[in-house]
């Protein structure tokens, strides 16, 4: 497999396909994406008979990764104008860091709510799906993942976050988790947020679906300033678990769930010779070896290392592993061409636990 050592950036996404007669390789912001054969190799459901499949591949398994919103600002809707419309601020070059704009006094703290907020719960940003960022202030929701462990200044971060501690089940789970998108502008104002960190968040609250994408989220720049305060720190996370990885649709996530926090049990997967590369996920009763085709985006889940330290996996070795069980942050990537993936993202490499 052909790989690329300086690949080519683009304005909200860093990214470059590479397409052979058998395989195609994603690259995004260090974090590399694996895509097999576009063909089912069917087995049984024994692990013995999938091992010999697995050793017949040429590459990893189907994968995507979630450094979609890293680089500059993306584009947001005026209130005034159609959705649709082009953003003047979308130049593609780094915004200035709103710490030496003449009016950073203003930034927000969090230490109040501002008087031109809205406030809501992330239940209630769900149903309200405003078409255009309204500036929403959501207080006591606890952080479960943040891309590279923790945001830096100058990088652009996402942090998730959800309503509750726990959820008894899926049903329960439904539109109390969101994104908050932070453009690298705006990092260096949520670099002391922590996973388990309970906080107060204001940002612009929309259903972003510029460049094929449709992810209801919290967008934090320098047109739509924000801040997060933690209240409480130590909380302990309780992911959501008795799911399969069928349970992780596009569906769930853009429509009903959102970045939920989950643990999946009883996963295999072959890690790629990269630390810093996705690989696809299957249970060993799947009726099929998951590989790359058209839609595989939407139809095979993912591990991707984007919300580990670094953006890299640790103490993986590239063959078939049995996982007893992977919690993360369900989540998606969103390609420069359309193409959705479904991602699970671990957070510690405690959340990865092979058998």
């Amino acid at each position: 497999m052909r790989r690329r050592s300086s690949p080519t950036r683009g304005r909200t996404e860093r990214h470059v396909a590479q397409i052979d007669k058998l395989t195609a390789t994603r690259y995004t912001d260090g974090v590399v994406v694996k895509h097999a054969r576009a063909t089912l190799l069917f087995r049984s459901a024994s692990v013995a008979t999938l091992l010999g499949a697995v050793a017949a591949l040429a590459s990893g398994a189907c994968g995507s990764d979630s450094s979609a919103p890293a680089g500059d600002d993306p584009p947001i809707p005026d209130a005034s104008a159609r959705k649709d419309s082009p953003s003047a601020t979308d130049t593609g070059e780094p915004e200035t860091d709103a710490a030496t704009d003449a009016d950073a006094a203003a930034w927000p703290t969090c230490d109040a709510k501002p008087t031109t907020a809205t406030t809501k719960t992330i239940p209630e940003i769900w149903q309200a799906n405003p078409a255009v960022a309204v500036q929403t202030w959501v207080t006591g929701v606890y952080v479960t993942a943040i891309s590279g462990s923790a945001c830096t200044a100058n990088k652009a971060c996402q942090i998730f976050v959800q309503t509750d501690l726990s959820y008894p089940s899926l049903a329960a789970a439904a539109r109390h988790s969101i994104k908050v998108f932070i453009s690298a502008a705006a990092a260096s104002r949520f670099t002391t947020v922590a996973v388990g960190d309970r906080v107060d968040v204001l940002g612009g609250a929309w259903r972003y679906d510029i460049n094929a994408q449709h992810e209801l989220l919290i967008q934090v720049n320098t047109q739509l300033p924000g801040c997060a305060k933690t209240t409480s720190t130590g909380n302990t996370l309780v992911p959501l678990s008795g799911l399969t990885l069928t349970d992780l649709t596009l569906d769930k996530y853009e429509n009903t769930h959102g970045p939920l926090l989950v643990k999946i049990a009883s996963v295999l997967g072959k890690p790629d010779p990269s630390p810093t590369a996705t690989f696809g996920l299957f249970h060993a009763t799947d009726g099929g070896l998951p590989e790359a085709g058209a839609d595989a985006g939407a139809s095979i889940v993912s591990l991707s290392p984007f919300f580990l330290p670094g953006s890299t996996f640790t103490g993986l070795t590239p063959v078939l592993t049995a996982f007893s069980s992977l919690t993360g942050v369900f989540g998606t990537f969103v390609s420069s061409t359309g193409t959705k993936y479904l991602e699970l993202y671990p957070r510690t490499a405690a959340d990865i636990v092979t058998q």
